[in-house]
């Protein structure tokens, strides 16, 4: 039967941008900087109809980024994350076609540009567009079982929306989103609802987003590959995330992520630890 059952998944990286800032933008001169490491590993996997196969290997992601949003001015920000990946595949028996294993390299940049509507006011408005730069690594599914990209440009227009709840030392963040994806990729619409709450110095975070596929792609998955690259991905998801501030610019945080249902993804724990600095 179908799995309802709340599982966990690895979430494409792309998706650390998806709730990024909301709908603020950053004044002129102004900068917030995040370095993230995030983990995730099974032998569970979501096909195609949503159930869950196990058993035919480990996949292993640890994925370190180095985000950064700057303020071009009050209302333009540019955007930017650099990932560094390391993906590796245990198979359950000997390898005896002697296929590529492991893996580590540079993975998918991803750049963009966000305006602000209007900024001064409880809520905001704003929208992005995201350049997706295939410098992965995706090798043919014939000599490896691993990968740090996709290997397709994608592009991503995103509209964001915040609102403060001020004198309360909270908000709520929300936003949607369109995806083109080439090379026989299948387009993706999604969006995120988030809130956070502030207590002194400890900021906590809850989140949920979904991401469905077109299905207008004709790219086929490679058989028995486990990743969190694969054509025609969907998910429900959601996580918690907390930090802390160590200072007026600086704060350090735990989150993990989580779904209740998903297709052609990782059904594994995704947990993450980050930094931060406020130019």
């Amino acid at each position: 039967m179908r799995r309802f059952i709340f599982s966990v998944l690895g979430l494409c990286l792309c998706f650390s941008l998806l709730h990024a800032g909301g709908g603020w933008t950053l004044k002129k001169g102004r900068g917030f900087f995040k370095t993230e490491s995030r983990f995730l590993s099974g032998n569970s996997f979501f096909g195609d109809d949503g159930l869950v196969v196990s058993g035919l290997g480990n996949t292993s992601f640890y994925i370190h980024s180095f985000y950064g949003e700057y303020g071009l001015s009050d209302r333009f920000n540019l955007i930017g994350n650099i990932p560094l990946v390391w993906n590796q595949y245990q198979p359950v028996n000997q390898n005896p076609e002697n296929l590529r294993t492991q893996i580590f390299g540079l993975g998918d940049i991803q750049l963009g540009l966000k305006y602000g509507f209007f900024q001064d006011k409880k809520y905001v408005l704003s929208t992005s567009l995201y350049l997706g730069i295939p410098t992965g690594t995706n090798p043919d599914a014939n000599l490896s079982y691993v990968q740090t990209g996709d290997q397709e440009f994608n592009q991503q227009i995103q509209v964001d929306g915040g609102l403060s709840l001020y004198p309360i030392p909270a908000y709520v963040s929300l936003g949607t989103y369109y995806n083109h994806r080439t090379q026989s990729y299948s387009e993706e619409i999604g969006g995120y609802v988030q809130a956070g709450y502030s207590l002194n110095r400890w900021m906590i975070k809850i989140f949920a987003s979904a991401n469905f596929s077109l299905r207008n792609g004709s790219r086929v998955n490679p058989v028995q590959r486990y990743s969190i690259y694969l054509n025609n991905s969907e998910y429900l998801a959601f996580g918690p995330e907390i930090g802390y501030r160590v200072g007026e610019k600086l704060a350090l945080g735990v989150g993990v992520d989580l779904a209740a249902v998903s297709r052609n993804i990782l059904a594994t724990p995704s947990f993450s630890a980050y930094l931060h600095y406020e130019l």
